[in-house]
């Protein structure tokens, strides 16, 4: 436990800065700017201080009373203080009322790779109401940030914070405070790790009887982008990638595919002949490869490979009815997909906006990828690293895929 204490003094040299407040009313005449501070008097002393902050002659000192001083009573205690230099020492004395509030050792709950709650307790709130209580928080002993309850009177009791934003499987160090208007107290440095988290990974889809569906189409108007990145170990079929389309009207969905021979594309068909934006390159087999589909209105779509973007598609074609969303095939005028997909996908995605072309070179991020749900991040509608097993979660509150066949889960590309 530790706590401030201010002495009067001549030319004093701060040390180092501290937040609490200070334990006031020992006064004398110290001098010849000391750099040691020697308390007496207090439980656990003597005790070796460090100036902490220099206003108007009178020094805030750090004092560390250690785990006994976690049992100090509130009550009226004579204290004296050396201050020592090259020069030699000084000393001063007085009374101070040391009203010290005692918490009790931290401890974590609720924990996951992402969140956590501290807790601690205000076993003693040194007869004067706590105003602020909390904790320090980061991955050094320096901590860094602070989680504190605001200004209030907190009287004694438990007392917890909630965290967000962790990065799994990362040590976080912390420490519980509490502070009235005389005297700071800060519990012992603990410790604890952000759990690992599920890991993302891709699907392989045989191409024969495996796909994922939804029983809504998860945009149905544009503007809208579809993404995902695949994985094929040969480019001799055609397969669909992710697609909204319908499953009681000809000739009415959206997709991203590849086509014979690796080229990939962004089409829609709207009761015509459809149309598409198809890369000038073809995919490689045996690689992970990007894949955005960009369907920004009726007559502008455009597909990405790999961050470079193909001619934008013009000819008009909207989609007159869309009642459901599949992964590795396309659904037209049935509930059964055709075209169905041979190879790995990962994180298929899908925005409710048109991706601009530096959106989609963050996207791709000179093939190392990021996460996509951070890209436009306000606007995806469904989101899947496929975490787990089965039912694999559709993301962004979008329920979960209804799984045909038994596509196998494997290594994603990041």
């Amino acid at each position: 436990m530790k706590k401030l204490l201010a002495i009067l003094l001549l030319a004093a040299t701060p040390l180092f800065a501290n937040p609490f407040l200070v334990c006031p009313n020992v006064t004398g005449s110290i001098s010849n700017s000391p750099t040691t501070y020697t308390v007496s008097g207090l439980p656990n002393s003597p005790i070796t201080a460090n100036a902490v902050t220099v206003t108007a002659g009178t020094v805030q000192l750090d004092l560390d009373l250690g785990a006994a001083g976690q049992n100090v009573p509130y009550g009226t205690y004579t204290v004296s203080a050396t201050a020592s230099n090259t020069n030699g020492t000084s000393s001063a004395s007085g009374n101070t009322t040391l009203n010290v509030p005692a918490i009790a050792t931290p401890s974590t709950s609720s924990l996951t790779s992402t969140t956590v709650t501290l807790n601690s307790n205000l076993t003693q709130d040194g007869g004067t109401a706590a105003t602020h209580e909390g904790f320090y928080w980061g991955t050094t002993a320096s901590y860094g940030n602070t989680a504190d309850s605001g200004a209030g009177s907190f009287t004694s009791g438990a007392f917890s914070q909630n965290l967000t934003g962790l990065t799994a499987s990362t040590t976080y160090h912390y420490q519980a405070y509490a502070y009235n208007g005389n005297c700071g107290v800060y519990g012992p440095d603990e410790t604890f790790t952000a759990s690992a988290g599920a890991t993302n990974q891709a699907l392989a889809f045989s191409g024969t009887g495996q796909y994922l569906t939804t029983s809504s189409a998860l945009v149905s108007s544009y503007p809208y982008t579809l993404a995902a990145w695949v994985y094929v170990t040969s480019t001799s079929a055609t397969g669909n990638i992710l697609s909204i389309g319908s499953t009681n009207t000809n000739f009415s969905y959206a997709e991203i595919a590849m086509a014979s021979g690796g080229d990939v594309l962004a089409r829609a068909d709207g009761g015509s002949a459809g149309a598409s934006s198809t890369s000038s390159t073809a995919m490689s087999t045996g690689a992970w490869h990007l894949v955005v589909g960009v369907f920004t209105s009726a007559t502008s779509r455009t597909v990405y490979l790999d961050g470079t973007a193909a001619t934008t598609s013009t000819t008009s074609e909207t989609p007159p009815s869309v009642n459901v969303t599949t992964v590795a095939g396309t659904c037209e005028n049935s509930a059964t997909p055709g075209s169905l997909f041979a190879g790995s996908i990962a994180y298929p995605t899908i925005w409710s906006v048109a991706l601009s072309g530096t959106d989609v070179t963050n996207l791709w991020n000179s093939g190392s990828g990021v996460a996509p749900n951070t890209i436009e991040s306000g606007s995806v509608v469904s989101y899947s690293p496929f975490q787990g097993s089965t039912p694999w979660a559709n993301g962004v509150g979008a329920g979960t895929w209804t799984t045909t066949g038994s596509p196998t889960a494997g290594t994603a590309p990041f």
